[in-house]
C-alpha cells in the first residue's frame, strides 16, 4: 500500500491538489496523511511566548486544525468514493519542513503532494513560499506540485530535465518508471546540453540512465542551450507538451536557480502542468 502525505492549509488549491492525487492514485491502494500545520497561528496569536492563557491560544487552534482536517476528510471521500483510498490527519503546531521530513520517516511515504500556491496564491508565481521552503529542505520522497485548481488528466507524456553532469541513480528515476509503465506513458528526455562538446562523463551518464529504461518507451531530447540552462528550460517549458515535469534536486543543480524569484515568476507564466521535484539519493 502507498503511503502518499499531503500537506494543507485548507485553501482551493490544496484540495485541488490532494484531488489530484486521488486520481492520479486510483487505482492503487493508498493511505493518505493529511497534515496541517499552524505554526504561522500560533506566532501571530501568542508572540512565541509560553503563558498559561497562550497554552488555552495553543488547544484551541489545535482542536480548530482537528475539526478542519476532518471536515477535509470527509469531502474528499464523499467526491471521490474510491474504496481503495483510506485517509488520515495530522493536526501540529511544528514546523511545516520539519513536520513533513518527520512523517516521511515515520509513516514511510512514497511521494508528497502539495499545490504549488496557498491561500495567497499569486497568480504570476510559479511557487508559493512554502513551497519553495519544502523543496529546499526535501529529504527521502519525491514532491508532487500541482498548480492552481487543477483537473486531473491522464499522464500520457513525461517530462525529465537534466544535464546528466551526474549519475542518475535507480532510486531517483523509479517514480518515472513508475508512471510511465502505469499510464502507459512516454517519457521525454531534455539533456540541457550540446552533444559535440559532450563530456565522458555525461556520455556514461546518458548510457546508464538508457539502460535502466528498457521496460517503458523514452525519447532523448537535446535542447539548444540559450543563455544558461534555465533560459531553456523555460523554452521547453512553453513549447513542449507533457503533463508532468520532473526534475532531480541536488546541491548546485539548476533547480536551484530555479527558486530565485525572477526564475520562479517567469516559470510561473506557464504554470499550467505538475511539477516532479526528486531529491537526490546519496550514494
Amino acid at each position: 500500500m502507498k503511503q502518499i502525505l499531503v500537506p494543507t492549509d485548507f485553501s482551493k488549491n490544496a484540495y485541488s491538489a490532494l484531488h489530484y492525487a486521488t486520481q492520479l492514485f486510483k487505482n492503487e491502494k493508498v493511505t493518505f496523511h493529511l497534515v496541517n500545520s499552524f505554526e504561522a497561528d500560533v506566532i501571530a496569536q501568542t508572540k512565541g511566548i509560553l503563558t498559561r492563557k497562550n497554552e488555552e491560544i495553543i488547544e484551541r487552534l489545535t482542536n480548530e486544525s482537528h475539526d478542519k482536517c476532518k471536515q477535509l476528510m470527509h469531502k474528499i471521500i464523499l467526491d471521490t468514493e474510491n474504496k481503495l483510498h483510506k485517509f488520515e490527519t495530522i493536526a501540529t503546531f511544528l514546523d511545516l519542513q520539519k513536520i513533513i521530513n518527520t512523517l516521511i520517516k515515520s509513516k514511510v511515504i512514497d511521494y508528497v503532494v502539495m499545490g504549488t500556491k496557498g491561500i495567497s496564491g499569486a497568480k504570476d508565481v510559479l511557487f508559493g513560499s512554502n513551497t519553495v521552503r519544502v523543496i529546499k529542505k526535501l529529504k527521502g520522497a519525491p514532491l508532487l506540485m500541482i498548480p492552481g485548481e487543477m483537473e486531473f488528466v491522464e499522464i500520457k507524456r513525461i517530462g525529465f530535465a537534466t544535464d546528466f553532469t551526474r549519475k542518475i541513480r535507480p532510486k531517483e528515476i523509479a517514480p518515472l518508471i513508475q508512471f510511465a509503465k502505469s499510464y502507459n506513458a512516454v517519457l521525454r528526455i531534455l539533456f540541457l546540453g550540446k552533444q559535440e562538446i559532450i563530456t565522458e562523463v555525461q556520455r556514461e551518464n546518458i548510457h546508464e540512465l538508457k539502460e535502466m529504461l528498457y521496460e517503458i518507451d523514452y525519447k532523448l531530447f537535446e535542447e539548444e542551450i540559450l543563455s544558461n540552462k534555465t533560459d531553456s528550460l523555460l523554452q521547453y517549458v512553453m513549447f513542449y507538451d507533457f503533463n508532468i515535469l520532473a526534475m532531480i534536486h541536488y546541491k548546485h543543480s539548476f533547480l536551484e536557480d530555479l527558486l530565485r524569484e525572477s526564475l520562479v515568476k517567469k516559470m510561473g507564466l506557464y504554470s499550467n502542468r505538475p511539477y516532479l521535484v526528486i531529491p537526490e539519493v546519496k550514494s
